[in-house]
């Protein structure tokens, strides 16, 4: 075990006598004192100072362990587990921690998707308008915090894409159409989704409050660590006891990124209520009556509606369209279904008619409905999550560089241990990530793997493999020992459940998997090793992984608070800090402009959109920078290419005011919403005001009879 105080005190009596062959005569990183002794090589560290690792004492080691330790394990209590589900709960935590880059950017994605419901929300309205719980801007609201709920779910496979999607299109868009209830009698969608919708909020988890105290006690920890680091310039353990702390800095941006996108209460009854809500929308569907008057309502041809074949084939929505939760990053190549309604929304209408764009009432709802689908349907992926995937990798690559940094320039300066290790975690989670968007692009979402492989020459060896075990044991008397009963159970199971995945699972079960656990466990050790001195040996002293160590450097801590030592740790920690502080304000940014979407009190809600449009107002102008880049970028490309670059999408942005002008195909934009009102056998128009809005149905063209009847329903 190495003593480094003796082996200064050692080596100090004997370095320019029996010691020379250990003085360090090799290229330095940094300024060194002048005052004797030289630094040691790492062969005269081991000869002089002993071998082995010199264990912190657990005085040291229980001070970190409640500096750290506890308000890390406050953040990981904190993370969105599921209740009753053990391996569940492992393997989510074993991806949170091993896989943080894929992590964070399926979770920023989907925020995103809720924020741009929030914001279509807001904008259905003019600045002042927010109408009360019976308006079309309710149900309008109702509608798009379903979709936002529905998109942290996974879809079937067997889902026909552009079917379903113009069946969710109908189920949140359309108040025409009558559902009939079980045991009841037949009731307006609208009033259907403010039920759903209500449950939904009520069933949203909360806790935010306990989030927000965990988040707090780790940056006062931090805090406390940069007060010991900085008091103690060039003393390693306290060095290295901010590293971890900065290391880890991207834990609480991911915890508190999960608590925009939320996850209810119960992941499996709300899964059953969007499956009961879609269901009583496609037996509407499949009802010759209901279809004629929804057809008749909107006067379109029974054509428009022959897709609504395949919603007769059982086979496809068997157990309802929804499979899994997989929210906040914890199933892979999850991307949801609301960006492609969104989208197509936008493309259709929201987009060119910007705020305000609800007034138009039933023009509006008609052609959302009814605007075509793209061919990939709700399986379609935009690579605009570029952006999520590069803003994850900004966070968890900057505050893990900013770990590196500390740990590098601390003495003895150059690649060890500690910054090797950290490297080595970031090159496993940015690989696991790389392989997990490399597959993403090359196989597709329905890849049959039974079709695929039995298609090729060779087959699946771990297919194989699990058959042979199975019938290996089918044929032993499974009287004779209980473990063979239990080994043939589990082989059957595995082999079932392996046979009914496709490629992509297959090799997230496999590959990425390890991956995971692989680099959770060497963050596990980094943890350990630093809480308990696992890296107070020679080898790590003297920094021998790369270029620029080699030698250990008995300088004191006032030499090091002399030379530069200061600024080094300060940018490291400086770099860590900010990636995080910018990544925590702006996803309390995100969760404060799109509350108003999931609140349960309606006028609070109200209240929380009023806040939201006033700061939106003073910030507006940011909203125009990335459009702006986008578009530079756009015409740059197209003189460039002689103008071969696809049209851009439209998208919504926020502005305060009415803009934009309608479509050409859509006719001249309607007026001021107006209510009917009779005096003395006339009918003239009075203008709505602003805290209460119609409802959609009652917007609806004049003279038709369903109109009149849902707008009744709806009421």
């Amino acid at each position: 075990m190495p003593n480094i105080t003796a082996c200064v005190e050692r080596f100090r009596d004997c370095y320019n006598t029996t010691c020379t062959e250990y003085v360090y005569h090799g290229p330095v990183y940094g300024q060194l004192s002048k005052d004797p002794p030289p630094p040691i090589t790492n062969a005269g560290c081991k000869r002089l100072c002993g071998t082995g690792v010199d264990y912190y004492p657990w005085s040291v080691s229980s001070a970190t362990i409640t500096t750290w330790v506890l308000p890390v394990l406050g953040l990981l209590v904190q993370l969105p587990f599921e209740s009753n589900a053990f391996w569940g709960t492992l393997w989510s935590l074993a991806r949170w921690c091993g896989s943080p880059i894929a992590s964070l950017s399926y979770v920023l994605w989907n925020i995103k998707v809720t924020g741009k419901c929030a914001l279509m929300s807001d904008m259905a309205t003019g600045l002042d308008e927010y109408g009360d719980e019976d308006s079309a801007f309710a149900n309008t609201r109702d509608a798009l915090f379903i979709l936002s709920v529905m998109n942290q779910y996974s879809v079937k496979r067997r889902m026909p894409p552009r079917e379903g999607e113009k069946l969710l299109r109908i189920a949140l868009l359309s108040h025409a159409l009558l559902v009939q209830l079980p045991n009841s009698v037949p009731q307006s969608l609208v009033h259907r989704r403010k039920l759903l919708a209500r449950t939904l909020r009520e069933r949203r988890k909360k806790g935010i409050v306990p989030v927000y105290f965990s988040l707090s006690w780790f940056i006062f920890a931090l805090s406390l660590s940069i007060a010991d680091a900085f008091g103690q310039l060039g003393d390693d353990q306290t060095a290295h006891d901010l590293a971890i702390g900065l290391l880890l800095a991207w834990l609480p941006v991911f915890v508190i990124a999960t608590i925009v996108d939320r996850n209810p209460i119960g992941s499996d009854p709300i899964r059953r209520k969007l499956n009961e809500f879609v269901e009583d929308v496609r037996q509407a569907l499949l009802k010759p009556a209901t279809r004629e008057a929804f057809l008749a309502h909107y006067g379109r041809r029974e054509d428009e509606l022959a897709w609504t074949g395949l919603l007769e084939v059982d086979d496809f929505y068997h157990d309802g369209i929804f499979a899994h939760f997989a929210g906040q990053g914890r199933v892979r190549w999850h991307y949801g279904i609301a960006h492609s309604i969104t989208a197509g929304m936008e493309t259709a209408y929201i987009a060119a008619r910007g705020r305000g764009w609800l007034q138009a009432g039933s023009e509006a709802e008609s052609t959302m409905i009814w605007a075509p689908v793209n061919d990939q349907g709700l399986f379609w992926f935009d690579f605009r999550m570029i952006w999520q995937m590069v803003g994850s990798i900004v966070v968890v690559g900057g505050t893990l560089f900013g770990a590196f940094i500390l740990a590098y320039f601390t003495p003895t300066v150059g690649l060890g241990c500690n910054s090797g290790g950290y490297l080595i975690y970031f090159v496993l989670a940015l690989v696991n990530f790389l392989i997990e968007m490399i597959i993403w692009w090359l196989i597709p979402e329905a890849t049959d793997t039974q079709q695929w492989i039995q298609s090729r020459p060779t087959r699946s060896s771990i297919s194989g493999i699990t058959t042979h075990i199975s019938q290996r044991l089918d044929r032993v008397d499974s009287n004779k020992s209980k473990w063979i009963t239990t080994a043939r159970s589990l082989s059957r199971r595995v082999l079932k459940q392996w046979n009914g995945m496709t490629l992509r699972d297959r090799i997230g079960a496999t590959v990425l998997r390890l991956l995971d656990v692989s680099a959770a466990t060497w963050l596990a050790f980094l943890a350990c090793a630093q809480i308990f001195g696992a890296h107070r040996n020679c080898d790590c002293f003297t920094s021998i992984w790369g270029s620029g160590g080699g030698y250990l450097d008995f300088n004191t801590i006032q030499h090091y608070r002399g030379h530069n030592v200061a600024y080094y740790w300060s940018f490291g920690m400086a770099l860590s800090l900010v990636v995080m502080m910018l990544s925590m304000i702006f996803i309390t940014y995100e969760y404060c402009t799109q509350s108003h979407l999931s609140s349960e009190d309606y006028d609070q809600a109200m209240q929380g959109l009023r806040m939201t449009r006033s700061v939106k107002r003073h910030v507006s102008w940011c909203y125009r920078i990335p459009a702006s880049i986008i578009t530079m970028v756009r015409v740059l490309l197209n003189s460039i290419l002689d103008g071969k670059v696809s049209p851009r999408r439209k998208s919504l942005v926020w502005t305060p005011v009415r803009i934009g002008t309608a479509p050409t195909n859509l006719g001249p934009m309607p007026g001021p919403l107006r209510t009917p009102e009779r005096s003395s056998g006339q009918a003239h128009s009075r203008p709505v005001s602003s805290d209460h809005l119609l409802p959609l149905a009652s917007l609806a063209p004049e003279g038709s009879s369903h109109s009149r009847s849902s707008s009744e329903a709806a009421l």
